[in-house]
């Protein structure tokens, strides 16, 4: 008798601890499939904001009023736009000119050349004095080298004025699901599509050039004379687990990049 129980004791204590041991592995496994999900959307957030980031401008005007960044600024819920010049499958810039002058009031632009452009493209108009503005084609004739569009310019143009078409993404954190935030990016004006779950921070500081050293960092330029000095950006983004880990606590992780984009007047 004494040896059943004993047999029986030692059974039990060896499922006890082949039951435990079974659940340490468990979570641990779950535990790791967060992190590694968790590590997944910072880092293609932070890659792709890097590659945007850092050719901002590319393709686009160097000099007068364009812009090729911005943003809004929200504590740790930041908004950046990137502005990039569109490529054609050669690599070459898709830009032209105006073939003839354009009053404001007109909703077709005459061009040297409308290949590479579509219906849907951001583009911007640069008048030769340096002023310009954005907005989007609804067409692209290439029989007749015609753009399209709705609604009236800010000004007239003059025959030579630049036309660009523009890459514009704007990037922001959507909390509608406050368990679940999610990083978006809004491709041209479009609405905003869902990146990366599970960001939950974006913070973007700007450094500027000007009383260097040190430069002046803010937390968002005020003026497009401050966009136009903006040498680098330092983003700090911070990514939580889409569900509470093992002990009730979700993953975060953390990282920050600071990347040098194409500026509007060359250092």
């Amino acid at each position: 008798m004494i040896e059943i129980l004993v047999g029986a004791a030692l059974t039990s204590l060896i499922l006890g601890v082949m039951g435990a041991f079974f659940v340490a592995s468990r979570n641990f496994a779950q535990q790791e499939v967060l992190r590694v999900e968790t590590t997944q959307a910072l880092r293609s957030s932070m890659d792709n904001l890097t590659r945007d980031l850092r050719l901002s401008g590319a393709c686009l005007p160097v000099t007068g009023n364009f812009v090729s960044l911005g943003g809004t600024n929200s504590g740790t819920l930041d908004a950046v736009v990137t502005r990039t010049g569109v490529l054609r499958s050669d690599l070459s810039c898709v830009r032209t000119t105006l073939s003839a002058a354009v009053l404001a009031t007109t909703t077709t632009l005459p061009v040297v050349s409308a290949n590479g452009f579509a219906s849907g493209t951001r583009v911007y108009l640069r008048n030769p004095n340096g002023t310009g503005e954005l907005f989007t084609l609804t067409g692209a004739q290439t029989s007749n080298n015609t753009l399209l569009k709705t609604g009236a310019l800010s000004a007239g143009y003059p025959i030579g004025s630049g036309v660009y078409a523009v890459d514009e993404r704007q990037y922001g954190i959507d909390t509608t699901n406050a368990a679940l935030p999610v990083l978006t990016v809004a491709l041209n004006g479009n609405a905003p599509m869902q990146f990366a779950s599970g960001i939950e921070s974006v913070n973007v500081q700007y450094e500027l050039q000007r009383n260097c050293p040190p430069c002046d960092v803010v937390d968002l330029p005020q003026t497009d004379n401050e966009w136009a000095m903006v040498k680098q950006l330092f983003v700090n983004i911070t990514a939580r687990s889409r569900v509470p880990g093992w002990g009730g606590q979700y993953i975060r992780l953390s990282g920050q990049i600071g990347v040098k984009p194409r500026n509007l007047v060359p250092k």
